[in-house]
């Protein structure tokens, strides 16, 4: 039924959404932590942060972008990576 397919396409269209305000939501919270070059990729159930950094993150940055990014992206620990760019 067209009304069906509407409905659904709608409800897609809002989950998308809402992932990518949450996306855009960790990213800038992320920016604030003086981190300044983040993109945050996902694939399904997975995370991907990457930041551009010229030197290690501390152990405090790392564990403020997990923190972030489970609580924005509604996802489990294990499933994001923390990727380093230079």
């Amino acid at each position: 039924n067209s009304n069906e397919q509407k409905t659904e396409a709608n409800k897609k269209i809002e989950e998308i959404n809402n992932l990518k305000n949450s996306i855009m939501i960790a990213e800038n919270l992320i920016i604030l932590k003086d981190i300044e070059d983040v993109a945050i990729l996902t694939t399904g159930k997975n995370v991907n942060v990457i930041i551009k950094n010229d030197q290690e993150l501390q152990k405090e940055k790392v564990a403020q972008i997990y923190d972030i990014v489970t609580k924005e992206l509604n996802v489990d620990i294990n499933n994001i990576q923390i990727i380093l760019k230079k």
